[in-house]
């Protein structure tokens, strides 16, 4: 975990979030930009690139316990460099917002919805909700 401020205000962790899936692309229908994320948080170990230059995400599968940046078993940390701000839940609990906002880019791009609910299939098996 780092110096930044963590965030227990339920309407600015929706704001936080929402501001990492925006950065990813999840709002729009001109990239594959999501892709990334959705790649990333099928596997265990992963290059830890989800999000923007200035707004991240991290599982702790990045991590051991011995690491400084390690942030417990089966746990999902948004942070904003930004503000300093800075989100740790489960995944379970981070898994809805995958969902939702993998739902809102199928809207705009129809043709990958098999893509995209393949892959919420996998996150599903990796965060052990199935």
């Amino acid at each position: 975990m780092s110096d930044d401020k963590l965030i227990t205000d339920k309407d600015r962790k929706e704001w936080l979030i929402h501001q990492l899936f925006l950065s990813m692309g999840f709002l729009r229908s001109d990239t594959r930009n999501p892709f990334k994320m959705l790649n990333e948080f099928q596997y265990e170990s992963g290059s830890n690139i989800c999000g923007s230059e200035t707004i991240g995400c991290s599982l702790s599968a990045y991590y051991t316990p011995d690491d400084e940046y390690y942030i417990g078993e089966n746990k999902v940390c948004v942070a904003d460099d930004v503000t300093k701000e800075e989100i740790i839940m489960d995944e379970a609990e981070f898994y809805p917002y995958i969902e939702k906002y993998s739902m809102e880019y199928v809207k705009n791009n129809p043709e990958l919805k098999e893509e995209v609910l393949n892959c919420l299939q996998y996150i599903r098996k990796r965060f052990k909700l199935e």
